[in-house]
């Protein structure tokens, strides 16, 4: 077993403690989370290590058991620090942006398509470049893609888009209702 003192998890940054704290086998046991938090960001549909982006599912969460850690070497219990072990900690992989191809399509089946966009691209710029393609206000856009709606302020990176891959996106309109 290790000697280990944990730092944060890479999901909700709180302090990882011994008894909570896994690792995905697809990442070599090189991020770790608190349970709760990988397992629900896996059911939840995003189905990658939040750091490295490789494929996970929730059979490939591992529980990492852990002796308790010397605290008496002065050390910040801010700080991930590590006495004798053989993990290893990477710096977090850094978000590599790439080109995507996007297909607007609105119930009346009319296709938009935008290429070569970022995948970075924020959300409320999407809806910018929507309105200039078709001339649909933003205020009343309301996109979504794989059944779920896409949040303002996200990228469409968030929403899991392989790289070199086309993103369908599906326009809907929201119209003002009610009495008045």
């Amino acid at each position: 077993m290790a000697n280990f003192k944990f730092g944060r998890c890479n999901i909700c940054n709180l302090r990882l403690l011994r008894e909570n704290v896994c690792t995905l086998r697809t990442c070599n046991g090189n991020h770790q989370y608190h349970v709760k938090c990988i397992t629900n960001w896996i059911s939840e549909g995003c189905q990658q290590c939040p750091r490295c982006r490789v494929h996970a599912t929730l059979d490939d969460i591992k529980l990492l058991h852990v002796e308790q850690a010397d605290n008496d070497d002065g050390d910040s219990d801010n700080e991930l620090t590590q006495s004798t072990s053989n993990m290893t900690i990477q710096d977090p992989a850094p978000m590599e942006s790439y080109k995507i191809n996007v297909i607007i399509k609105d119930l009346n089946n009319v296709k938009i398509t935008i290429n070569d966009i970022e995948a970075n691209i924020t959300v409320p710029e999407l809806k910018r470049r929507i309105e200039q393609a078709n001339n649909t206000p933003v205020e009343q856009q309301r996109l979504t893609y794989g059944g779920k709606q896409l949040e303002d302020d996200k990228t469409l990176q968030y929403y899991n888009v392989a790289k070199s891959n086309t993103m369908v996106i599906d326009l809907v309109l929201r119209l003002k209702g009610g009495k008045e």
